[in-house]
């Protein structure tokens, strides 16, 4: 024991519950299984931006009624468009375990080390409410399209410097494909707003 170190010491706690020495282990091995899962980057990365489309009629991948939902309708246009249509769902679930670790995806759930992603697709980035983000990502002026996420996740401090998340990257666009495919079934029919 260090000298001067309490005795009845608690770890600190992370904003999802768990003591903060234990969720940056927890994060290093999901990242190093991350990386062992990835392949070699691809040679297209564009970086290119796109403009939200207009909402489409629904997607048989999404829950709920896509007609009287504008987010499962912005969804369903995006999951239509042809750079998703040989998307893998199971191995985009197997991919989403990275962002789980830090990042809740379902309508009302609360925050954790990041912020919940239900409804991320169409709204400004920095805009859940509760959640302390960097004022890098709060300046960055941008909306979550799927060609701004597979950017962020391409290389999250290349594309915002100096924002406060811990990732490294997935190099291999046909596994962000899968991800932003997975991510956008799974989020697409939820709320911005998380349960206070």
């Amino acid at each position: 024991m260090r000298p001067g170190y309490p005795t009845n010491h608690a770890p600190e706690l992370s904003p999802g519950g768990v003591p903060g020495a234990y969720a940056a282990c927890l994060l290093s091995l999901v990242m190093g299984a991350m990386i062992a899962a990835c392949d070699v980057p691809d040679a297209d990365s564009s970086t290119a931006r796109e403009a939200v489309p207009a909402p489409h009629p629904g997607d048989p991948y999404l829950r709920g009624d896509a007609e009287t939902s504008s987010l499962n309708s912005l969804a369903a246009g995006y999951l239509a468009e042809e750079r998703f249509a040989d998307a893998d769902f199971e191995r985009g679930e197997l991919l989403s375990y990275a962002c789980i670790v830090c990042h809740t995806l379902g309508p009302g759930e609360g925050h954790l080390i990041g912020p919940n992603l239900s409804g991320i697709f169409g709204r400004s980035a920095a805009s859940a409410p509760d959640f302390p983000y960097s004022e890098a990502l709060r300046e960055a002026g941008i909306v979550w399209t799927p060609a701004e996420l597979d950017t962020w996740l391409a290389r999250p401090e290349d594309f915002v410097p100096g924002n406060l998340m811990v990732f490294a990257g997935i190099y291999s666009v046909s596994d962000r494909t899968d991800l932003l495919a997975y991510l956008l079934r799974e989020t697409g029919a939820g709320e911005f707003t998380t349960a206070q």
